[in-house]
């Protein structure tokens, strides 16, 4: 089910330099990569030196920090799509279930990316989104849209997921270096359990293709979690 829902968000734009410094280099220690093979949804982790284990569960999880960089496998064209629209789906990134349940589709907070292979020209596009008893949401427009070439440079962007401190609100925020900015971008959403769930133990999503259809290729990303 696709479901869209925009609620009041913040766009702030701030110098280079006002910001923790990104992990270097990328694929280096502290760096996991995970790659999705073709016909496959879910990733496997190789694990990088000095890089912490992949995550799988948190107890009082309020949220959860990391640095992902894309590559150019991250420009994909779906030739025979389970679904017509199917190029249109959210792709996901490591996010954390919650409101007790350990599966991410029912409830739970991600960001999604999908390829635009609809526009001209082509972008990723980086976006907010959450599940409320299996009703799938997003934000309208996305939060952070990046070119092909910045895509194939493979720089880190950093996000946030985090559950507010009243427990009523799911806050996002993303931050990339674009056109020689520091460009920071959040958005707020209703929790489906609100101040609920702080003893409750969350288990943590991966990077994962779809949507309904498989990988058609390849897809590799580099993950830097802060703890």
């Amino acid at each position: 089910m696709r479901r869209m829902l925009l609620v009041a968000g913040l766009v702030v734009i701030v110098a280079t330099g006002c910001l923790p410094s990104y992990p270097t280099p990328v694929a280096g220690p502290g760096w996991n990569t995970h790659t999705i093979a073709r016909g496959r949804h879910d990733a496997t982790v190789t694990r990088g030196a000095s890089a912490p284990a992949p995550l799988l569960g948190f107890t009082r999880a309020t949220g959860r920090t990391y640095h992902f960089v894309f590559d150019s496998s991250a420009r994909y064209v779906l030739t025979n799509p389970t679904e017509p629209e199917d190029q249109l789906d959210w792709n996901k990134l490591p996010g954390l279930s919650d409101c007790a349940q350990p599966d991410l589709a029912v409830n739970g907070l991600m960001f999604a990316w999908r390829w635009r292979t609809d526009l001209v020209p082509r972008v990723l596009e980086v976006n907010a989104y959450w599940n409320d008893h299996g009703e799938h949401h997003w934000r309208e427009e996305p939060l952070l849209t990046l070119t092909r070439a910045q895509v194939d440079a493979k720089r880190p962007i950093w996000f946030r997921l985090r559950i507010s401190n009243d427990g009523s609100r799911y806050e996002f925020t993303v931050r990339a270096v674009l056109g020689g900015e520091e460009v920071v971008r959040s958005f707020t959403a209703d929790r489906p359990c609100p101040g609920r769930g702080r003893d409750v133990r969350k288990w943590a999503g991966g990077f994962y293709f779809g949507g309904t259809s498989v990988a058609p290729q390849r897809i590799r990303g580099w993950m830097f979690e802060r703890r």
